[in-house]
């Protein structure tokens, strides 16, 4: 007897085996899911590898503008502390420098006791503040900036044309006279220049004002003298 054929002669139809629609949408629901899994891990990596690049950027364009100032000795004008890099203009860069004192140095600090910290800070230029700068307001809220800093110390650097030294002390670097820091104390806040000048036992503006105009004036005219 051939296949598919009964006994009476009468061709048997076979079941062909097929999808319902829920096994098909099943299906989709499981491969969507598996893809966004990969989509998703792919832009995670694809966005490490960005940051990355523009890390070892950032990092080069500040390494440039030290390495310049390490070769000159040069204390810098103001107008090159801050610029958008020459060879990469994705990057600008500010340089700052501050002396401070060595580790250990007890104050009255003297200038041998310090040390010129220099930090060169980059960050990435916002394309998009450059694609409407001729916009009159652009909203950057909730863009993070990232930035990369680098510091380097100097012993010394050559001052600036007509300075005698190069980044001076700061106020902050030497020793509060123990005057001060006790009226300060007493008064619990910032002392003012009258209540400085009261703690000094110095006269005051007025007080001097008065003083001058007691002093007599001497006349230029000189007396005849008396014949002996």
């Amino acid at each position: 007897m051939k296949p598919g054929i009964t006994e009476d002669g009468i061709m048997k139809r076979g079941r062909r085996a097929a999808y319902t629609l829920i096994e098909v949408m099943t299906t989709l629901v499981i491969i969507s899911i598996l893809f966004g899994g990969v989509l998703a891990a792919y832009e995670r990596v694809l966005d490490a590898f960005i940051d990355a690049d523009m890390h070892e950027r950032a990092m080069t364009v500040a390494q440039r503008q030290m390495e310049r100032l390490i070769a000159s000795r040069q204390e810098p004008n103001s107008v090159d502390l801050m610029g958008v890099d020459e060879l990469d203009p994705d990057f600008e860069w500010e340089m700052t420098l501050k002396r401070e004192p060595l580790p250990g140095a007890k104050p009255p600090v003297s200038l041998p006791q310090t040390v010129i910290v220099a930090t060169v800070t980059v960050t990435q230029v916002n394309q998009r503040d450059l694609a409407y700068e001729d916009e009159e307001e652009v909203n950057t809220e909730g863009v993070e900036t990232k930035k990369v800093e680098l510091v380097r110390y100097f012993p010394w650097l050559t001052p600036r044309l007509g300075e005698t030294i190069a980044v001076p002390l700061g106020p902050e670097v030497f020793e509060e006279p123990a005057w001060l820091i006790e009226l300060r104390q007493e008064l619990g806040r910032e002392p003012t220049l009258d209540e400085i000048i009261r703690k000094l036992g110095l006269p005051m503006p007025e007080e001097l004002e008065e003083m001058e105009s007691e002093i007599p004036e001497e006349s230029d005219e000189k007396e005849p003298l008396q014949p002996d």
